[in-house]
């Protein structure tokens, strides 16, 4: 399956080589007969029912993301699974608008990025190979310290031999960030504090420049000096290590915004509202220990969800 095997895992696989969301959960529940998966709907807003409920709103797009028409569902209760960041600003939304307006204040707070930092190493002594594939197959994993850190390889679809190899690292954050409506825009933004991952960030870098300074940096066989402005820079950088974070800040691991026990119960229940649920990475106050969050907002979800249908199906809903 040539886009895992070449390193493309990050920006999409549509081959079935990962299990992503519309193969398993989305196509189990479609296979019951009572589920209708509505592909290109984005939603905009929801909001009470005046005749109990909830109204749904979202816009029904093209894959070019023109609007074909604007459509209003009504349900009994609606589950927010649109991960940490689409969770947090419809909710957040929502409630300083007025459209939910009894939503917990801790709503949009308590979000972090998991610790992760990236950093792309350079003038590595041997070849890395181009094209370089498959998802993460490498760890490790440094837990005894203060601070533990995982380190993986993520491979990049360099088109040429690089000496040249990105380096995901996770750690422990503090989860500061918070969501704040903008009235003048409309718009909810994240504040984020470059503190919240201070720990993570230097106890990556201390794991990294041992494992480069191992490998005999300096001293290390001539490598031709790369072309290439951002390797470049990540060769002129001390020992090799270029903090991508550091030229734009961003996160594949966005945790927070509806935590468990403040925004929400236990299980995923809103505060201020019946019926309204929170499923996702949203729940997880802003780190999962130093590892890929994946599996865990998985395993919390279907806990979630298996209390609530003990517990709420034909009550609430």
């Amino acid at each position: 399956m040539p886009s895992a095997s070449i390193g493309e895992y990050l920006t999409g696989v549509n081959s079935g080589a990962r299990t992503s969301v519309d193969r398993n959960y989305l196509a189990r529940a479609e296979a019951t007969g009572l589920t209708r998966v509505r592909p290109l709907h984005v939603v905009t807003g929801v909001t009470t029912d005046p005749r109990g409920g909830y109204v749904v709103r979202a816009d029904h797009i093209d894959t070019d993301g023109a609007v074909l028409e604007r459509v209003a569902l009504t349900a009994d209760a609606v589950f927010f699974a649109a991960g940490s960041m689409g969770t947090s600003r419809m909710l957040v939304h929502a409630r300083d608008t007025g459209a939910l307006p009894l939503l917990d204040a801790q709503v949009g707070r308590h979000w972090g990025n998991n610790g992760l930092r990236l950093y792309l190493r350079a003038l590595v002594p041997e070849p890395t190979g181009a094209q370089q594939g498959g998802p993460t197959s490498v760890a490790i994993m440094r837990w005894d310290g203060p601070d533990p850190v995982t380190v993986e390889f993520g491979p990049a679809p360099f088109p040429v031999e690089t000496h040249a190899m990105p380096l995901p690292g996770i750690g422990l954050c503090t989860p500061v960030g918070r969501f704040e409506y903008r009235p003048a825009t409309g718009d909810v933004e994240l504040v984020w504090s470059a503190d919240g991952d201070r720990a993570a960030r230097e106890a990556i870098l201390a794991t990294l420049r041992q494992l480069v300074t191992a490998t005999g940096w300096p001293q290390v066989p001539p490598v031709p000096l790369p072309s290439d402005p951002l390797l470049a820079l990540a060769a002129a950088a001390p020992y090799g290590l270029l903090d991508m974070n550091g030229l734009e800040a961003y996160t594949f691991h966005p945790l927070g915004g509806a935590v468990l026990g403040q925004a929400c119960d236990g299980y995923g229940r809103l505060g201020g509202y019946r019926g309204l649920y929170v499923v996702d990475s949203a729940l997880i106050p802003g780190s999962t220990g130093a590892c890929n969050p994946a599996l865990t907002v998985a395993a919390l979800a279907e806990r979630c969800m298996a209390h609530i249908v003990a517990n709420d199906a034909g009550t609430v809903f």
